[in-house]
């Protein structure tokens, strides 16, 4: 093998795993439910759980803390500090890497980001599309 071809082996390896994305695992939706979403800020806080868009805590309840896009605790304000493009704990932040964090069983399970070199990540858009497909 030549030398310049070992050279690029382990940026070739790491291209197949690294920035995995949640959205593609099989079981995704059995995953994410009931899992809960907290920042990655000194504080920890609590940014709502993946839950039916009835529950109070959901990040998907419209009129509720964590999902309304007026809420300073929401990945759906875009003014708030995990939902505006440019902040350090931000869901939308492209270079972000401390997005906010999905937690399950006190495991991490990935993270909600845009960032592509995160490893198991959701896009908030990808999260938002498969909404449906996890409560039914």
């Amino acid at each position: 093998m030549k030398k310049s071809t070992w050279l690029l082996l382990p940026l070739l390896l790491a291209g197949t795993v690294f920035g995995q994305t949640l959205a593609n695992l099989p079981d995704v939706n059995l995953l994410l439910q009931g899992a809960k979403v907290y920042a990655q800020d000194p504080e920890s806080t609590y940014l709502g759980s993946i839950t039916n868009e009835l529950d109070q805590d959901s990040i998907f309840n419209w009129l509720g803390p964590y999902g309304s896009t007026l809420s300073q605790t929401s990945l759906w304000n875009e003014l708030s500090p995990y939902g505006i493009e440019t902040g350090k704990y931000s869901a939308y932040n492209e270079l972000s890497k401390t997005p906010p964090k999905i937690v399950k069983g006190g495991k991490v399970l990935g993270y909600i980001t845009k960032n592509q070199t995160i490893y198991n990540r959701i896009s908030p858009w990808q999260l938002k599309s498969i909404k449906d497909q996890l409560f039914q």
